[in-house]
């Protein structure tokens, strides 16, 4: 909470500002123009979740004059902040949009579409002026409605969904390629992308893991994450390729290391467009399992059904199911 002094609009206001997670590094923009104008703001730089944390913060909305609305694309897209407004509006607290990312209009949500919207976006003293002149322009919170609306619910990421359908006790090759197709889209998200990756892991580690899954899994995990132009940075996948080193495991005792794989009609096919020069192949043999189910793998070409744990051969069913094209 910053210190009061006079504002320069002519009223004390406190002021609530909502934004998301992803923007913390650019609403300090904000912040330091609510300081220039002399208002007291509070704004949640904890964001932990939890019902303690959820209730601390109705609690500053029931008790500010206004609402400071930080707009940027991960805003729009933030439960927390959805549920931060709606709070704020059944109170009857005036909402002020300030743009701090640019975000097109016409994807802003009816709640915020016809409020007048301070661009922020170039901080600077013609953005100070209209902030300034937004602020003096709210009108006064009216007194507390009775009774008093409901408050929300804690907001929980739909990861949180997600990975009870990770741990689940079956898993069909749909449901897993369903849960795939949702990773990808978090991993590309900067708020969600460690939650994503560590579920990404999990669902590496099943054992009645599809190979149609795995092959997807694999693809994801070999991704080299980059860094946004908002400077919000991806850490490296764990593994960075699929493909085992050239030498391979201790062969695995008392049993042979694997029968020589017939080729399908689809290895025949992919054969003609896509294998690598035989150079670039390490030879057949036993290697660390990718997939992580097993101690080892063999190797012939491409990763096949055999397996081994403690120096005993077995045949992964789960491997080759989903794959198409076998005879």
């Amino acid at each position: 909470m910053t210190t009061l002094q006079q504002p320069l609009t002519g009223r004390s206001l406190q002021l609530f500002v909502s934004y998301a997670r992803a923007d913390k590094n650019v609403v300090h923009e904000v912040e330091d123009g609510l300081e220039t104008l002399h208002h007291a703001f509070w704004i949640d730089r904890k964001l932990d979740g939890g019902e303690a944390w959820w209730n601390q913060i109705l609690a500053r909305i029931r008790e500010c004059d206004a609402m400071i609305i930080a707009v940027s694309p991960a805003l729009l897209e933030s439960d927390a902040a959805t549920k931060e407004r709606e709070y704020a509006r059944q109170l009857g607290k005036p909402l002020l949009p300030v743009l701090i990312v640019p975000v097109l209009t016409d994807l802003l949500p009816p709640d915020l579409a016809p409020l007048q919207l301070v661009d922020y976006t170039n901080a600077g003293p013609l953005a100070a002026f209209q902030l300034a002149g937004a602020i003096a322009a709210l009108p006064p919170a009216p007194p507390p409605p009775n009774p008093m609306p409901l408050p929300p619910a804690v907001p929980l990421s739909y990861l949180n969904g997600v990975a009870n359908r990770v741990r689940a006790e079956n898993l069909s090759l749909e449901d897993q390629l369903a849960l795939v197709a949702v990773l990808r889209v978090a991993l590309d998200r900067p708020r969600e992308h460690a939650a994503a990756l560590e579920l990404l892991q999990a669902l590496r580690k099943r054992r009645d893991l599809y190979y149609a899954a795995w092959k997807e899994l694999e693809e994801l995990s070999r991704r080299n994450w980059t860094t946004r132009p908002t400077g919000v940075g991806f850490i490296r996948p764990i593994q960075e390729a699929a493909t085992p080193a050239a030498t391979p495991a201790a062969p695995v005792e008392g049993t042979k290391p694997g029968p020589p794989r017939q080729p399908a009609r689809r290895d025949a096919a992919r054969a003609a467009v896509a294998v690598p020069p035989a150079t670039a192949r390490p030879p057949a043999g036993w290697y660390p399992d990718p997939s992580g189910r097993h101690q080892v793998r063999w190797f012939d070409g491409e990763w096949t059904e055999y397996a081994a744990d403690g120096g005993v051969q077995v045949e992964d069913a789960y491997f080759d199911n989903g794959r198409e094209g076998q005879p």
